[in-house]
């Protein structure tokens, strides 16, 4: 049996990716990591003439700072964009006039970096407003949190999100004994991070100072990939 599923109405998203650690779609990040939003509508049977979309973008969690706006119009038309370093309000219009019609596209994209010293679990929550002739209004979705919006059902659309995940410290521990005796030989186990996060860390360096009562034998990797042992 063939199954084919007629789509109706408009489909307005907004959905991210972590440039930093390149998780798309992304669902945490670390403090200074760089997002990159997508903001698409696609319009199957509806009249969406004289758009604006109007982004407000917290500055709580957000630098004041927007770059690699790009904006493909649908044929035929031109759009320009601006950012109030402010109210972090980022505005696409278009130049004179921007219709999404019957079949039409419209995809935005740009970057900004998160602020640092976030704490552990803020969720940075963020949703797009599309604005049109007739008081044609409506809220953007995230397709990734819950499915795809109804057409049919108002208010069920999903703001895009993403998980600050900070990770933790190290562990250091001898597993196998916590005595011994002048000459003998034991090991200590290093784990970074103690506990595992789904955030991506880099350029990691570990440094033991060993005290002078203790003389270095050798060390070796566990688990975690190729490392420099000196």
């Amino acid at each position: 049996q063939t199954i084919t599923a007629a789509l109706h109405g408009y489909y307005f998203e907004k959905t991210v990716r972590n440039m930093t650690s390149l998780a798309n779609p992304a669902v945490t990040a670390a403090p200074g990591d760089t997002l990159r939003y997508r903001l698409r509508v696609f319009n199957v049977d509806q009249n969406i003439n004289t758009v604006t979309i109007n982004d407000t973008l917290n500055l709580t969690y957000f630098e004041a700072l927007v770059s690699n706006v790009t904006i493909s119009t649908p044929a035929g038309y031109n759009a320009a964009w601006s950012f109030d370093p402010g109210s972090g309000l980022l505005q696409i219009y278009g130049v004179p006039d921007l219709d999404v019609k019957v079949g039409g596209q419209l995809v935005v994209e740009f970057d900004i970096k998160l602020r640092p010293g976030l704490t552990n679990g803020t969720v940075v929550s963020n949703q797009a407003a599309l604005n049109a002739a007739g008081g044609f209004t409506s809220l953007s979705d995230d397709p990734y949190l819950n499915g795809v919006a109804d057409p049919d059902t108002p208010g069920d659309e999903d703001a895009t999100a993403v998980v600050i995940t900070v990770p933790g410290p190290l562990a250091k521990a001898n597993p196998a004994k916590t005595t011994a005796t002048v000459g003998e030989g034991f090991e200590y186990t290093i784990t970074v991070p103690a506990t595992p996060t789904t955030v991506p860390l880099y350029d990691v360096r570990i440094l033991d100072m060993l005290p002078a009562n203790l003389r270095f034998m050798g060390a070796r990797v566990g688990t975690g990939g190729a490392w420099a042992l000196s």
